[in-house]
């Protein structure tokens, strides 16, 4: 018998890591199939509660690297990324009236992984959940506005109590020296039993309402 389809909604709220003033908030739903999420949805709002932003993400294809579609509607900018069986497509388009550009961007050997970001959470915690503190792993992640992949290191840095939950908290950067040195990290709160994201702090590709650049965001969530 086929598997019943259930519906988990969340909420997010972004905060500058300095002020605490809000960034952005977001809401949104997966769908899942068993274990397996097959889908999600989400809606971005400015501080006021504007919507400026949506997403929308398909896990069918491949629970790690799932394909995505992203609008931001206060200039019609799109992203979108679809993987197959040797590349990814990622499609840009600057505004509504721009033409899309298409970029093809092989994907890596056999050794490594490669990913979209949305499918983060669940690769880092299968990866991590039994593995001591300091266990590091070598990844790539497709950025759609670098149009290209980036090979990225994660640490484990500790198993922790988030809100009651029981959580990892993963250090993410580039694995290039250089690009290690002149970065700042992304740290991850995981639920350990999950693969729930419950807190990101750290440079987002969301575009901060307030100035029209990255987000740097202490953004938690809640489920």
């Amino acid at each position: 018998a086929a598997l019943s389809a259930e519906t988990l909604w969340f909420r997010c709220k972004g905060v500058d890591a300095r002020s605490r003033a809000v960034i952005f908030t977001c809401s949104g739903h997966e769908v899942r199939r068993g274990k397996n999420t097959v889908s999600a949805e989400i809606v971005y709002r400015t501080a006021k509660g504007k919507v400026f932003a949506k997403e929308k993400i398909n896990y069918r294809k491949d629970k790690v690297s799932p394909d995505i579609l992203f609008i931001d509607e206060r200039d019609g900018r799109r992203e979108m990324v679809e993987r197959g069986d040797s590349v990814f497509t990622i499609v840009t388009q600057e505004s509504k009236t721009a033409a899309p550009a298409f970029t093809k961007v092989k994907l890596p050997g056999s050794d490594y992984a490669a990913l979209t970001i949305p499918g983060l959470p669940g690769f880092l915690t299968e990866n991590f959940r039994d593995k001591p503190v300091d266990t590091r792993i070598i990844f790539y992640c497709v950025f759609p506005l670098e149009k290209k992949l980036l090979r990225l290191r994660a640490t484990n840095e500790a198993t922790i109590k988030y809100r009651g939950q029981e959580a990892l908290r993963l250090r993410l950067q580039p694995d290039n020296f250089v690009y290690r040195w002149f970065s700042d990290p992304v740290r991850l709160t995981i639920n350990r039993k999950s693969g729930r994201l419950l807190r990101y702090e750290g440079l987002h590709y969301i575009r901060d309402p307030r100035s029209g650049h990255g987000s740097i965001v202490d953004l938690s969530f809640t489920w």
